[in-house]
């Protein structure tokens, strides 16, 4: 059964997600649903309150199979990418520092190797800060709530069965897919 993954993007700032060259991907942060997500389901990322009420930031649908970190440092598709940082050298994941130095204590480390994998899609919504708007100027109040997740961590339950499709058909029928826009590329992330 697909899951919808949902959760608050703190930082939009290019690393998770990361948008680049007809691929959205999420390689850093958010190991639980990197861990738990499959091929087929879809993750869903809203902006932080700050932005506004219900905005959303992404929603993909994954496109392949998780991808370990090794097969996604060595995918010619991927690299360079801000957030492919780790690589399999002497026997373990090496952090590898970028552009930006994104992630660079132990503690970011930990928290991305233990998600093992990068998901990808290459079916995907994306809006900026600038360009994002309120679910609630859109959908029924009802389902927004549902949709919505406000806190830390994230959720995958919680929905009607009419809840996401009434998303996807608002986003197909009014919102060209893809990116119209890049993330503000922000200075160096310490956190997720």
């Amino acid at each position: 059964m697909t899951k919808i993954w949902r959760y608050v993007v703190r930082y939009d700032d290019g690393l998770a997600p990361c948008v680049e060259n007809g691929y959205l991907s999420l390689a850093c942060c958010k190991p639980v649903i990197r861990k738990g997500a499959i091929k087929d389901d879809w993750v869903v990322g809203f902006h932080k309150k700050a932005v506004g009420d219900a905005m959303l930031c992404y929603a993909m649908r994954v496109t392949e199979h998780p991808i370990p970190y090794m097969d996604y440092w060595n995918d010619h598709r991927f690299r360079g990418r801000r957030d492919n940082i780790y690589r399999f050298a002497n026997g373990k994941l090496e952090w590898v520092r970028n552009a930006f130095s994104d992630h660079d204590d132990e503690t970011n480390h930990e928290t991305d190797r233990s998600g093992r994998q990068a998901l990808v899609s290459q079916e995907y919504w994306y809006f900026n800060e600038g360009e994002s708007f309120s679910l609630y100027d859109h959908l029924d109040e009802a389902i927004v709530s549902r949709l919505l997740h406000a806190g830390r961590g994230q959720k995958y339950n919680g929905l009607l069965d009419g809840d996401f499709p009434a998303l996807l058909r608002y986003l197909d029928q009014n919102r060209p897919k893809g990116s119209g826009s890049e993330p503000k590329m922000g200075a160096r992330r310490n956190s997720c």
